[in-house]
């Protein structure tokens, strides 16, 4: 067993990754250059908010530009950036006990022979770095270093590990065991296990929610009709929700906002069928099932979260595919037919490419999301599975998209200056209400009431200065009272003021 111990660079790069995760600026000021994280890594960027002065897409880093606001209001603008990079495929060959390592630029493959009896889960961590593939048969969790593609550590974790799930800032690992019915959480900087979390049952898929707090796992219970997701508190380990789903419920996957898990079943306790359940996060309802074909698995959804794709193993087996799920309406709106498609599932980080096994023919298929057409068959090792999330950005490059907020303010006004009295008898001096700086705010509105709150002035703007007047008749001398709205989003300014004559 390899005993070296973990490096702290996952951790370094969170803070990295995270670090820079906005900026505020003024009107014709330059904005802080934007470095996307990881080693060697393109990013592909979009931009919500061209106003700002930063063009609607690009490639690379975004260095320093000049931001614009020539408004009255902030204005704020989202970049999202995927990474483009090379990455690798982590494939486990269930039954040769081998790890293909597909680079999905080129499509060559890599092996490492002899890793451990029966691979099937995989996963890879948030940032590139390490990749983790549990042995089923020996009851052990492999970590791989993604620079060198060698294994660095084996570590111990129960009878029967199954699925794997990182959390997003990657410190965690956890493994779902069926055969010993709980799942392990390993600190990934010490690569020990912290804890177990018993559960009252078998699970097999594992999914984690975008701000760590909690894991879904899809469990059968001791008959068919005992088939739950399961909402667990990853801090405290309490079954926080127990969710009624299909039976032999699989894969499990949650949309990128943390709004929808997915729950793939293999049968309907009603009529037989295969479907997928979908639920709420936020009260744990069921909102749709999906009838999908037979089989179903696994189960991922799109970067962008826009749609489902379900792998279905087909009757015996034997003729399978992926059904396509449109997120939004929960409708299928696509049916790719396949081989022998295996439970694993997974997404290039922009979501362009997608790779699952075919378990007869050893290959990988290599599906262009587009247009659903085959981009690659790769040969790889006997009954590819990789049970979960096995490609990687490129080492030190995000797996998720990553946002970056940039806010404009307009150039910084002089404070108005509001005078309390004027004295508007013809002398030349001070007969107009002049107040200093108004003129930077057009849309204001200003209004003036005497004592018994009837209005003798009011103006959009206050491009005329006032005189006096109310309809050409001047009004007498005594208090009077305004309110100003500079329409910047701030409180009405309001007070007296003298009129002396």
């Amino acid at each position: 067993m390899y005993k070296f111990v973990l490096f702290v660079l996952p951790l370094l790069l969170s803070f990295k990754m995270y670090a820079q995760n906005g900026q505020t600026v003024i009107n014709n000021s330059a904005t802080t250059a934007i470095n996307f994280p990881g080693e060697g890594c393109i990013y592909q960027w979009v931009n919500s908010n061209p106003a700002i002065g930063l063009p609607a897409s690009g490639v690379g880093n975004i260095a320093p530009f000049t931001a614009v606001n020539t408004g009255n209001s902030p204005i704020t603008a989202t970049i999202t950036a995927t990474s483009i990079s090379q990455g690798y495929a982590y494939i486990a060959n269930y039954h040769d006990n081998s790890i293909s390592i597909i680079n999905t630029e080129t499509q060559e493959v890599s092996t490492l022979p002899a890793t451990g009896f029966a691979p099937y889960g995989v996963a890879v961590d948030p940032y590139g770095t390490r990749a983790y593939v549990a042995n089923l048969g020996d009851g052990n969790v492999l970590v791989i270093d993604t620079r060198t593609n060698r294994i660095i550590n084996t570590i111990q974790v129960g009878d029967g590990p199954i699925s794997l799930v990182t959390s997003r800032d990657g410190r965690e690992l956890y493994v779902a065991s069926e055969n010993a019915g709980n799942v392990a959480v390993i600190n990934t900087s010490t690569s020990l296990v912290d804890k177990y979390i018993p559960l009252p049952g078998v699970p097999y898929g594992l999914a984690i929610s975008p701000d760590g707090k909690i894991i879904y796992t899809s469990l059968l219970g001791s008959g068919l009709a005992v088939s739950n997701l399961l909402a667990v508190n990853t801090a405290t380990g309490d079954v926080i929700a127990t969710i009624p789903v299909g039976t032999y419920p699989g894969g499990v996957a949650i949309s990128p906002d943390g709004k929808r898990v997915y729950v793939a079943c293999m049968q309907n306790l009603d009529d037989g069928t295969s479907d997928v359940t979908v639920i709420n996060t936020g009260n744990n309802d069921i909102v749709a099932k999906i009838n999908v074909g037979k089989s179903a698995i696994g189960v991922a959804v799109n970067p962008d979260g826009s749609k489902v794709y379900v792998t279905c193993l087909g009757g015996n087996r034997g003729q399978g595919g992926i059904t396509v799920i449109d997120a939004q309406s929960n409708t299928i709106v696509s049916t790719i037919t396949l081989g022998a498609i295996s439970a694993g599932i997974s997404f290039s980080p922009d979501g362009s490419k997608l790779y699952t096994g075919d378990t007869k023919a050893n290959t990988v298929l290599v599906i262009n999301t587009a247009n659903n057409s085959t981009l690659a068959t790769v040969p790889v090792g006997q009954d590819p599975s990789s049970f979960g999330s096995f490609v990687t950005a490129g080492y030190g490059c995000s797996i998720f998209p990553v946002k970056y907020t940039i806010t404009v303010n307009p150039t910084n006004k002089p404070a108005v200056v509001i005078p309390n009295s004027f004295s508007p008898n013809g002398d030349g001096t001070n007969d107009t209400w002049v107040i200093k700086n108004i003129d930077n705010y057009a849309n204001c509105t200003v209004a003036i009431y005497n004592r018994y709150g009837a209005k003798v002035y009011s103006s959009t703007g206050y491009q005329v200065v006032w005189n006096g007047l109310y309809h050409g008749v001047a009004i007498p001398s005594g208090t009077y009272y305004y309110i100003i709205d500079l329409k910047e989003g701030s409180k009405a300014l309001s007070g007296s003021l003298t009129v002396l004559r």
